[in-house]
Parts: structure tokens; sequence; C-alpha cells
């Protein structure tokens, strides 16, 4: 679940977020319900509480595995950023990067290793 809404949160900084919010019900093929639960969190970000969002999602957040349910609650808290994508450390602010860092050393090291051969090509 991170992964969907880590990439519909860049789809909304990058614009292309409504456009597939509108047409999401002409989606086949796919987990529906997953989706629009995704969807509706991505919109709701910093709009909602936890509580209120698992109260008004209740119907869909129902159709979910438990660990999906908590990364949605993860998500939904204020302090929560989306990841940078690797491809795009390069050109990262200095804000961005801190940040990736900060996610380094909490256990990703794979993300604090790219990050550092992607600044390190630029000096």
């Amino acid at each position: 679940m991170f992964g969907i809404l880590n990439t519909l949160a860049w789809l909304k900084v990058s614009g292309h977020f409504d456009n597939l919010n509108a047409n999401l019900n002409r989606a086949v093929g796919v987990n529906l319900p997953r989706l629009q639960v995704a969807f509706k969190a991505v919109q709701s970000k910093r709009a909602v509480t936890v509580e209120s969002f698992a109260a008004e999602q209740e119907n869909l957040l129902s159709t979910l595995p438990s660990d999906q349910r908590t990364e949605i609650t993860k998500f939904l808290d204020p302090q929560w950023v989306a990841l940078l994508p690797i491809e795009d450390l390069p050109g990262a602010s200095d804000e961005q990067l801190g940040i990736e860092y900060g996610r380094a050393l909490q256990g990703d090291p794979t993300r604090l290793q790219a990050s550092r051969y992607s600044t390190s090509d630029e000096a």
C-alpha cells in the first residue's frame, strides 16, 4: 500500500492525480476498493484526522488486510512525507535530501547509499 500511496502523492504534486481519480471507476482488472481508499487517503491527507478518515471510509477499509490499513494510518500522519524517487535525488533540494538521509538513518541504508552516490557526482 505504501507504494501506491507514495506514487499517488507524487502524481498529485505533478498534476496527474485528479485526472486519474476522475476516471478511477473505469479501471478493470484491479482491486478497485483498494485503489479507491488509496485515492481517498491521498486526497484527504492533511484535511482529516486518521479517526475521521477511518469512520468515513469504514466500508472500503474493511476490505483491506490489517497491514494495509496500518500503512494508510501512517500515511495520514501529518509528519509523513512522500518518498523521493531515487532517480530524482541528483536534483533534490537540501530539504529533500535531509528527509532522505533521515529515512536512511531509520533503517533504509539503500536510500542513503543512493543519495550519497547521486550527490557526490555533483562535487
